[in-house]
């Protein structure tokens, strides 16, 4: 609204800068001092606001122009002193404010009057805002320009002020010296204005002192006598009232009497010349009145008609200058609104985002003593054999620490989720097998609370659909979870499935204690868990990401259920079936299960370095290393990488997160070392996020293992990458003339394969194994 009020402000200011304009151009033509005469005649004609207006379009006009010639400081300063006097009697502030601009631009005119009226107006200012210090300064200031510029009328008048200031400042001695000096510059005043103004003002400081009324009188007689001559009543009056008052006090009454009927002739005929004149003015006017009242009476529909069209015009303006100052406002309003919206939704990104790194920090930190967890379970299960006991209560423990594991993998699953980082990933799958595979997966966990596990498909024999493979899993994987976690001992689960009329839609039946119908619609949130699970345990994002999993395949999860008669969980999927061959494929992974160890021929033990910030995670590996390879360990990627310098090392394993330097800029350090490049390099970490491993597969790293891992398979894959190592050197020493010594194998067998492809580009008979023959390589070291 406040915009509107503005808008209609600077519609008046508008209309009143035209008047201001046509003036203004007709001073840009260089008549400025004619228009500053016509200021002069304005001011004694009694109309200030418009010489204050004719003035200030002087100003526009000349301050611009920034000149240095005598001229161009003249004027601006006359319309300085002339702004400064007539603001006297309208604003003492203005009046100071403009004496002070005079006084600033004096001294560019060479002449010391001009300083001298200066200040005679700043003193008047001062005086009216009783300010008896400034007064005085401004005063001592008067007084030495009108001596220096010889203007005794100013000088006089300075010498009159500084004695009346003086006075009220309690300086008596000092004001009667002024006084005196006055009194001697009186008779080389020669404007009888000034005279008389002179006389009357020297009367009323002779007061001030005490002095004898027959002085007093004398000075009020000259300045009578002198306003007689002249003939103007602004003296005489002023003269008629103080020689009354006076002879009053010498006890003179006759005199005072006949000054008294002086003063009261003088306001009478002013009274009544006023009064003369109005009553003539008025009559003339009703004259003329009643000449033009035909006219008018002629005119008066006209002017109606003309009345009543600007009344329609104006009130046109009207509403359409509100309804613009509405829309101002709302849209004002709006855009705050939007504005504060757009700052609580950053707010809540950045609140977002430090929830997602709190997350993903704690995921990532659970991942190395998870690790440890399950190395060492896996080291006393292979030491358990003859402890069925024992062995038991160890697998309940992995069991434990996998689940673990799995929440924190649910947590990081959600954040990609949310943030699209999980694209879709499409293939074919058989319904039958993969819905079977799904389902007894869970046979041993089902056994250990002695739940029946019913399996009842409906005509998937054969059927196939394009979808997730993936998301589908984890949505089943959640949902027979929680109904064998739910369920009591001895109860029974049972897994439905069919695609008919084409929806796919699995059903997992429970036994367990059933859902409230209040709490139906809030356990797909997120971290929500039902009031009726006790203490049963999770974290509450299973049933969350499964419905987000199903919403992104366009999809659907639901549940029905009463208390106590356990719950029925759906999964649907509009699908294209078609018909495929199921394969059965059994999947068995058991753990600590040894791998057959490929063939190691070394003529002496590898050596490797750890470099693994987190002791027990160094010792764990270790552990497991150095059975069958020579270890060093390092703490940090700094002391991994002097080691390297110091020693020969057939392969590098390394973390990624490590203070100091961490695993990237190990790997980048190494690379930049021509000897070094091709030592196999590993790294095993809890940065499980797929942009990390792109990065370490840039840096050239040969293997990326993620935080937890089996032993087993780090010990295979760390015999793999030393069996290729060793193959490739001797490769290497096998071909001595095909070697480049400043290019390492990979490169000179890359340079041998791009020139073998390019000089075979046409012939289709061209194979692989002419490839490996062209290269000096079996068919079978070319693969690998």
């Amino acid at each position: 609204m406040k915009k509107a009020i503005l808008f209609f402000v600077s519609l008046l200011f508008i209309v009143n800068g035209w008047a201001q304009t046509s003036i203004s151009t007709e001073i840009g033509k260089g008549n400025w001092e004619e228009y500053y005469s016509l200021s002069d005649s304005l001011r004694n004609s009694n109309k200030p606001e418009e010489a204050i207006q004719i003035l200030y379009s002087i100003l526009d006009f000349l301050e611009p122009l920034e000149q240095d010639d005598n001229k161009y400081s003249i004027g601006i300063i006359r319309v300085y002193t002339s702004l400064s006097s007539i603001y006297v009697e309208v604003s003492d502030s203005l009046c100071v404010l403009y004496a002070n601009k005079a006084i600033d631009m004096a001294p560019k005119s060479g002449s010391y009057k001009y300083l001298s009226r200066a200040y005679l107006f700043k003193y008047y200012g001062l005086y009216e805002q009783q300010n008896a210090i400034l007064c005085n300064l401004a005063l001592d200031s008067l007084i030495k320009y009108s001596l220096l510029s010889d203007n005794n009328d100013n000088l006089i008048e300075a010498y009159i002020g500084k004695c009346e200031i003086l006075v009220i400042m309690g300086r008596q001695e000092e004001a009667y010296t002024y006084f005196l000096k006055a009194e001697e510059t009186l008779p080389e005043v020669k404007d009888e204005f000034a005279q008389c103004s002179a006389y009357a003002n020297l009367a009323t400081n002779l007061e001030s002192f005490d002095e004898d009324n027959e002085k007093i009188l004398l000075y009020r007689l000259k300045s009578y006598e002198i306003a007689k001559r002249l003939k103007y009543i602004g003296f005489l009056i002023p003269a008629y009232y103080y020689l009354a008052n006076t002879y009053y006090t010498v006890g003179d009454y006759k005199k005072s009497a006949d000054f008294y009927k002086l003063l009261y002739d003088s306001t009478k005929k002013i009274n009544e010349t006023k009064l003369d004149e109005r009553f003539t003015d008025a009559e003339a006017k009703f004259n003329t009145v009643q000449k033009d009242k035909e006219i008018a009476l002629q005119k008066l529909n006209i002017i109606k008609q003309k009345g009543t069209r600007n009344k329609i015009v104006f009130s046109s303006i009207i509403m359409v200058l509100l309804v613009a100052g509405i829309l101002l406002w709302y849209l004002y309003r709006h855009k705050k609104k939007k504005q504060l919206a757009e700052q609580e939704l950053i707010k809540e990104q950045e609140l977002n985002e430090a929830r997602n790194r709190f997350l993903e920090n704690i995921s990532h930190e659970i991942r190395t003593p998870i690790t440890l967890i399950n190395g060492y379970l896996t080291l006393a299960l292979e030491k358990t054999k003859d402890n069925p006991d024992l062995e038991k209560h160890l697998r309940s423990a992995m069991y434990s620490s996998k689940k673990v594991l799995d929440n924190a993998n649910e947590i990081l699953e959600l954040q990609k989720l949310e943030r699209g980082q999980i694209p879709i990933e499409r293939s074919d799958i058989a319904l039958g097998t993969f819905f079977r595979r799904v389902f007894y997966s869970f046979e041993s966990l089902a056994k250990l609370k002695k739940i029946a596990l019913v399996y009842r498909p409906e005509n998937l024999s054969g059927i196939s659909i394009n979808s997730d493979k993936n998301r589908i899993e984890k949505i089943l994987n959640n949902f027979i979870s929680n109904a064998i976690k739910f369920s009591p001992t001895g109860s029974e689960l049972i897994f439905e499935a069919g695609a008919n009329h084409g929806l796919l839609t699995v059903k997992v039946i429970d036994s367990g204690p059933g859902i409230a119908v209040g709490e139906q619609g809030k356990i797909f949130d997120r971290f929500y868990q039902s009031s009726n699970t006790g203490n049963i345990g999770g974290v509450g994002v299973g049933l969350s990401l499964a419905s987000d999993f199903a919403k992104s395949l366009g999809g659907n999860v639901s549940v029905e259920s009463e208390l106590g008669k356990g719950a029925t969980f759906y999964f649907s999927l509009p699908v294209e079936t078609f018909v495929g061959k199921d394969k059965v494929v059994e999947e068995k992974i058991e753990v600590g299960t040894k791998t057959k160890n490929q063939a190691l021929t070394f003529d002496d033990k590898p050596k490797l370095l750890i470099v693994e910030d987190n002791p027990e995670m160094n010792q764990y590996l270790s552990e497991i290393l150095c059975n069958e390879f020579t270890c060093d360990v390092a703490f940090d990627g700094a002391e991994g990488l002097q080691k390297t310098l110091s020693k020969k090392y057939s392969l590098i394993v390394s973390d990624v997160m490590m203070p100091q330097m961490d695993g990237f800029e190990l790997k980048k350090r190494i690379n930049a070392l021509k000897n070094y490049k091709n030592i196999p390099f590993v790294f095993i970490t809890a940065k499980a996020q797929l942009p990390s491993r792109i990065e370490g597969y840039n840096l050239g790293v040969d293997d990326y293992i993620t935080k937890p891992f089996e032993k087993d398979e780090l010990l295979a894959r760390v015999r793999s990458l030393l069996i290729n190592k060793k193959e490739r050197d001797n490769w290497v020493r096998e071909n001595p003339g095909v070697v480049d010594s400043d290019k390492n194998a990979e490169e000179q067998l890359l340079s041998k394969i791009k020139m073998a492809i390019s000089n075979n580009l046409y012939p289709p008979s061209f194979s692989v194994s002419a490839l490996a023959e062209n290269v000096a390589y079996s068919p079978r070291q070319l693969g690998r």
